[in-house]
């Protein structure tokens, strides 16, 4: 008789696991921007959470997870995934269309209109999206999805 986990306690471990990175963040929710202080391809930054520098625009078209009256507006940890190396902000058009990158350090690139998908490079994972929520015409962070360059699984127990 083993006295290893039953596939019982191992299932569910596993679940947990698979779960964890699309958890809402364990942080209060986060007043971010107005939306009239927002302009198509203009970055807000801010950090979310944990001191994680992130970033929030508005796309000149709608993007899958996207809030606002055109469900346009996003937000995403500005680290790639590949090594953390920060993505460049400085390209409105770009921004506005929705591309991201490329990072400077291995050149990947992402969508942001479909949650941030790698499309191009290093990386092998998407971008940490920080979710949103509308809360009259003011945009909150309210939690993450996906784990922070950097930070390891965290297990209790």
């Amino acid at each position: 008789m083993s006295n290893g986990p039953t596939r019982r306690e191992f299932a569910g471990a596993a679940l947990v696991a698979a779960v964890a990175g699309t958890l809402p963040a364990c942080a209060d929710p986060q007043r971010v921007a107005h939306l009239d202080e927002l302009v198509d391809g203009e970055p807000v930054t801010f950090r979310y959470p944990d001191n994680h520098p992130a970033f929030l625009v508005r796309l000149s078209g709608p993007a899958e997870g996207g809030v606002g009256p055109n469900n346009n507006i996003v937000a995403f940890h500005q680290a790639c995934p590949h090594m953390g190396c920060p993505l460049p902000l400085h390209d409105k058009r770009l921004l506005g269309a929705g591309e991201l990158g490329p990072c400077a350090c291995h050149r990947s690139t992402f969508d942001m209109r479909y949650k941030g998908r790698q499309l191009f490079g290093r990386a092998t994972q998407n971008l940490v999206r920080v979710q949103l929520e509308m809360r009259g015409n003011y945009v909150y962070a309210i939690g993450i999805e996906g784990r922070p360059f950097g930070e390891a699984t965290r297990v209790d127990g």
